[in-house]
């Protein structure tokens, strides 16, 4: 069989190209690498959060993403689950530390076929947001029931929201709107309520800026108690005569110093000052001289006490004038002695005695100072037989009929128990007595009664006159 040797060569060569372009059709392309965007540019403060956005796509799938970043120390991988399509959200946290500048972040994102596709942003760093800083007064001292002020001076770059003051022990809850300013001043009237007690108290003054960034600033209150007036005792009430001086005291005491005492009265013609000398105690004793010309009647005196503070306290004296006495006309009784002759008449029959006579010297006479009373001391009842330790003392009241006589009266006068066991009085017979100032002569009867189970009983009358020695 004859072959055509160049129709084999042929068909051999076109079954060879044949061959290879079937082949050529079996071996794929290489994968594309994976598309998509990243957040170009973003700005952090040191020691905050960002957050960077992301939307990759794959059609074989995404493996992985991972975020890296030399200079801020990041080296983070994701798991992209092979999924088609991915929605990064990462939040990138800068260190409190970090320096303000400019740092480049990598997201390299690698599909199933390790084909990778770089995504670069630009993360600017700002220096970390500042607190509040400025300054307030620390201490101030307040008396209770006044206002001080409570000034302070703050600044923050980021502007000011707002100042609260606070003290739970003084009742203070204030705020105040910071505007966002950058720089606020301070100026609060703090008031304190009068009951507050002394001592020391904490006021808290907090800043807030608008990153919600606070400081607080302390200030110590110190309460005292309020001043106060003067305290003491003055003479309330006195009686003088016109003419006449009485005396006046007073006593003061005040713990921050008395610094002066001013009587006055307008009606009494009295403006006297004394000087206190910052003494925190004061006695005062003040002779008031009325003048004889003053009409009887009640007048006001008022004593002023001042402290070195001006604080006052004032007492009132109630000024009693009246007229002054007529010369007493009984004056030649006055602090004497007088003979007694007196008359003794039984009026008992169970003590029954022989009525009799006697006379007695040295019997005591003194009149009192108002001129109204006569009062008789001496044994002119002859009692020596009683109870030789007893003296009797009668006191007799005097009504005027003039210049030179008059009449004398009393009730009783219990003179007690004796010794020989009973209680005696002398009681008035009804009859009044009288005086005779010219010829130096009084007169008076008594009854001498003894008690006998609480009712008395009378035993005898004494009729006695007396004549000054």
């Amino acid at each position: 069989m004859h072959i055509n040797m160049n129709k084999l060569k042929i068909a051999l060569a076109f079954g060879l190209l044949l061959f290879f372009v079937a082949c050529s059709d079996d071996d794929p392309a290489p994968p594309a690498a994976p598309t998509g965007s990243m957040t170009p540019a973003i700005t952090i403060a040191a020691g905050e959060t960002g957050i960077l956005s992301g939307n990759f796509a794959d059609p074989i799938g995404i493996r992985t993403i991972a975020v890296t970043g030399t200079t801020l120390t990041l080296n983070e991988t994701i798991d992209g689950e092979e999924a088609t399509s991915f929605d990064l959200q990462f939040n990138l946290t800068i260190s409190e530390d970090s320096p303000a500048g400019e740092y480049e972040v990598t997201t390299t994102v690698t599909n199933t076929g390790n084909v990778s596709a770089e995504f670069k942003t630009i993360v600017t760093v700002t220096e970390a947001p500042q607190p509040p800083t400025g300054s307030i007064i620390d201490q101030i001292a307040i008396v209770a029931g006044e206002t001080e002020k409570i000034t302070g001076s703050f600044t923050d770059n980021l502007g000011i929201t707002s100042l609260t003051l606070t003290s739970s022990d003084l009742t203070i809850n204030e705020v105040f709107d910071g505007g966002d300013v950058t720089s606020y001043e301070l100026d609060y009237d703090l008031t304190i309520d009068a009951s507050t007690p002394s001592g020391d108290y904490t006021l808290i003054t907090t800043v807030t800026n608008s990153s919600d960034l606070v400081t607080e600033f302390s200030t110590t209150i110190s309460v005292s108690d309020p001043p106060q007036p003067p305290s003491g005792t003055m003479t309330d009430q006195i009686e003088i005569v016109a003419g006449e001086a009485g005396r006046l005291t007073g006593s003061f005491s005040d713990n921050i110093g008395i610094a002066s005492i001013t009587l006055s009265s307008d009606d009494l013609t009295v403006n006297e000052e004394f000087d206190g000398g910052g003494a925190t105690n004061y006695d005062l004793t003040y002779d008031l001289t009325i003048d004889e010309t003053t009409p009887a009647g009640n007048y006001t005196l008022t004593t002023l006490v001042a402290n070195t503070n001006d604080l006052l306290v004032e007492f009132t004296t109630t000024v009693i004038v009246t007229e002054p006495l007529d010369p007493c006309t009984l004056d030649p009784f006055d602090d004497t002695t007088a003979n007694a002759a007196s008359s003794f008449t039984d009026s008992n029959d169970d003590y029954y005695f022989e009525d009799y006579t006697n006379e007695f010297t040295g019997i005591g006479l003194s009149i009192d100072d108002d001129c109204q009373t006569i009062t008789i001391t001496g044994d002119f009842l002859d009692w020596g037989t009683i109870d030789e330790s007893f003296t009797p003392v009668l006191n007799l009241s005097v009504t005027a009929t003039d210049d030179n006589t008059g009449t004398l009266s009393f009730t009783e006068e219990v003179m007690g128990a004796m010794s020989d066991g009973f209680t005696y009085r002398m009681s008035t017979t009804g009859e009044n007595g009288a005086y005779n100032i010219s010829d130096g002569i009084i007169s008076f009867s008594v009854y001498v009664d003894y008690d006998v189970n609480g009712e008395w009983v009378r035993w005898y009358t004494n009729t006695t006159t007396l004549t000054i020695q």
